[in-house]
């Protein structure tokens, strides 16, 4: 664990996982599909986190020399409240599932590869604005997400020219 996150999300897991299948390496395919010399699907998902955290971002702050008062007709140095504390500070996490097609035919002469994703990135460290008649600074929250969605292909041709050989 480290003191990046609240006492109760000190330690997080990433798992992930990943699988794919040649079906063009059964038998009954080779013989009944003549076109495609090779077919392959591919399948993932996984969870990451941000270790890119500033530590103790759960804990109050006080800032040392930051403020001046009169304490018997003396000004002294002082201190104030720094940043708010945030007990339910968590990690960032990402979660992304991809899928995807291998396909050669026609000798392996044409080939295609094609992939589809999803991305999604909740609980991003913000420090959101809060009033200035507070006097402290806003504390750090999970308050933010992005979703990345798309797909991706790519062909490819593969034949001599005769005075290339």
């Amino acid at each position: 664990g480290r003191p990046a996150a609240g006492a109760n999300r000190t330690y997080v897991t990433g798992p992930s996982g990943c699988v794919a299948w040649r079906y063009s390496h059964r038998p009954v395919v080779r013989s009944d599909v003549g076109f495609s010399d090779c077919l392959k699907l591919r399948g993932s998902w996984g969870r990451l986190c941000n270790d890119h955290v500033s530590d103790y971002l759960f804990q109050q702050t006080i800032n040392l020399n930051s403020g001046n008062y009169s304490f018997v007709n003396v000004l002294s140095t002082g201190a104030t409240p720094g940043r708010i504390a945030n007990p339910y500070i968590g990690w960032e996490t990402t979660e992304q599932t991809n899928g995807g097609v291998d396909l050669e035919m026609f000798g392996s002469k044409l080939s295609f590869t094609g992939d589809v994703y999803n991305k999604q990135t909740s609980g991003i460290l913000l420090a959101v604005p809060i009033s200035t008649l507070v006097g402290q600074t806003a504390p750090t929250q999970n308050a933010a997400a992005v979703s990345n969605v798309g797909w991706e292909g790519a062909g490819n041709w593969r034949s001599n020219v005769e005075p290339f050989n």
